[in-house]
C-alpha cells in the first residue's frame, strides 16, 4: 500500500541520516552538515511523511442540470454557453400566453372581490335607502295596476256598456251602408261619363279613391264594434286571463325583490356578508397563485449565480418533461474531489484535516481543508471514497475538470 511504502521510505531515510551523522562524528567536527543540507533533509522527510496521497479532480461547489416540469415548444432561450447569469434570471420558456391571460383574469377577480368587501363593509347612505324605497313604491304601483286590470277583465259588464256597444254596432252598420251606396254612385258616374262635363268626370276619379278608403274605414269600425260587443257579451278569452295573471305575478315578484333589497340596505353591514366577501377574495387569490405555479412549470430560471456550461437544445425545439435544457455551474467556487482514495487511506482522513493540493496543469500548490467525506463508497473497481477539499485560495486559470494531487498530513 502507498502509505506503507511511505512508512518504509521514512524509516530508511532516518537510518540514512543516523549513519551519516555517525560518519560525520567519526570524521571530526569539520564534516558537520550545512544548514542547507539540514533543511533539504527536513523537506524530504516532511514530503515522505505525508499520511495519505490521492488523485482528484476540480469540480464546482454548485452545478445543476435544469429542465421543464411540463412539455412543449421552446419559445424563448435567451442564454448561450459561457453566459453569466444571476439567481432568478430567465433561462428558457415555453408558451405561457394562455396562463398569462388566466393570471390577469384571476387578478381582476381579486380586485372585484375587494370592491365587494368594501361595499358590504360600508354602512348604507341615505341616497341608497331612498333609491331602494323608490324601487319598492314603483313595483307596488305596477302590481296594483296589473291587479286592477285583471279584476276589470273578469268583472261582468255594466248594462250601459252593452247598450253603448250595441249602438256603436248599429251606427257603424249604417256608416258601412252609406259608404257602400256612395261608392256605387261614384262607380256608376264613371260609367256614364257622357252625361258630365270634363271637370266633373275628373272629380269622380278622385272621389273613387276617397269612397274606397271610407268604405274600408267603415268596415274596420264595424268589425271593432262587433268584437267589443262580443267581448262584453261572452267575457274575456282564456289567453287574456292568463296574460293578466302573468302581469300580476311579475309585479308581485318585482315588489318582493325590491323589498328584500331595501331590507338588506337598511340592515347595514352583516358579518355573514363580510365573511362571504373575504372568502371570495381568498378564492380569487388562490386562483392567481395556482395559475402562477402552473406558469412556473413552463419557465426555467437560474437557481443560483453561475455560468451556462451546456445548452443541448435549440429555440423552437419541442422538449419533454424532464429533458435537459441547460447545465449551470458556479465556476467562482471550485473544490477538489478525490477519485482514488481507497478504504484504508480514507479511514485515516477526517473532516477538518489539511492537505497540500497541486495541479497537473498549473504550478500552484495551495492548501486545502477537508469539508466532506462521502459516507458511501463510489461505484467502480475497488472500494474508493470521495473526499471534498475546499481550497484556501483558488489559483488563476483553474478550470472545472482539471486533475489535482492531494497529500494529506
Amino acid at each position: 500500500m502507498k502509505n506503507q511504502n511511505n512508512y518504509w521510505k521514512l524509516i530508511g531515510l532516518i537510518g540514512l541520516v543516523i549513519v551519516s551523522l555517525g560518519i560525520l562524528v567519526g570524521c571530526g567536527e569539520e564534516a558537520a552538515p550545512t544548514d542547507e543540507e539540514t533543511q533539504a533533509a527536513a523537506a524530504i522527510a516532511a514530503e515522505e511523511s505525508a499520511l495519505v496521497s490521492a488523485t482528484g479532480k476540480v469540480v464546482p461547489v454548485q452545478e445543476a442540470t435544469l429542465s421543464f416540469m411540463g412539455g412543449g415548444t421552446v419559445v424563448d432561450l435567451p442564454v448561450a454557453i459561457g453566459d453569466a447569469v444571476s439567481e432568478g434570471d430567465l433561462i428558457a420558456s415555453l408558451d405561457t400566453s394562455v396562463l398569462d391571460a388566466q393570471i390577469a383574469e384571476a387578478e381582476a377577480a381579486v380586485e372585484v372581490a375587494k370592491v365587494e368587501l368594501e361595499r358590504v363593509s360600508t354602512p348604507p347612505h341615505e341616497e341608497e335607502i331612498a333609491e331602494a324605497e323608490a324601487r319598492v313604491a314603483a313595483a307596488q304601483s305596477n302590481t296594483s295596476v296589473a291587479y286592477a286590470q285583471q279584476q276589470n277583465l273578469n268583472a261582468p259588464p255594466e248594462e250601459y256598456q252593452v247598450l253603448q256597444a250595441q249602438l256603436d254596432v248599429m251606427v257603424n252598420e249604417q256608416g258601412l251602408e252609406e259608404s257602400t251606396r256612395t261608392l256605387g254612385f261614384v262607380v256608376e258616374s264613371q260609367e256614364n261619363q257622357d252625361d258630365f262635363y270634363w271637370f266633373e268626370v275628373r272629380s269622380t276619379y278622385n272621389m273613387l279613391d276617397d269612397t274606397q278608403r271610407a268604405l274600408e274605414a267603415s268596415q274596420a269600425a264595424l268589425a271593432e264594434s262587433q268584437e267589443r260587443l262580443e267581448d262584453l257579451t261572452n267575457g274575456p278569452i282564456p289567453e287574456d286571463n292568463q296574460a293578466a295573471q302573468a302581469e300580476v305575478w311579475a309585479g308581485s315578484a318585482e315588489t318582493a325583490s325590491a323589498q328584500a333589497d331595501l331590507a338588506n340596505i337598511e340592515a347595514g353591514t352583516r358579518a355573514e356578508d363580510i365573511a362571504i366577501a373575504e372568502a371570495a377574495i381568498a378564492q380569487a387569490e388562490a386562483a392567481v397563485e395556482s395559475a402562477k405555479v402552473t406558469r412556473s412549470r413552463l419557465q426555467i430560471v437560474a437557481p443560483f449565480d453561475g455560468v451556462i456550461v451546456e445548452v443541448p437544445i435549440q429555440p423552437n425545439q419541442f422538449v419533454s418533461p424532464g429533458e435537459p435544457v441547460v447545465l449551470i455551474a458556479d465556476l467562482d467556487s471550485l473544490v477538489v474531489e478525490t477519485t482514488d482514495l481507497n478504504e484504508i487511506d480514507a479511514a485515516q482522513v477526517a473532516v477538518g484535516d489539511v492537505a497540500d493540493v497541486s495541479f497537473d496543469a498549473l504550478p500552484d500548490i495551495v492548501e486545502g481543508t477537508v469539508t466532506n467525506i462521502s459516507p458511501m463508497a463510489e461505484e467502480g473497481a475497488g472500494v474508493n471514497y470521495t473526499v471534498t477539499l475546499e481550497l484556501d485560495k483558488q489559483p488563476d486559470n483553474l478550470l472545472w475538470g482539471m486533475t489535482a494531487f492531494v497529500d494529506f498530513y
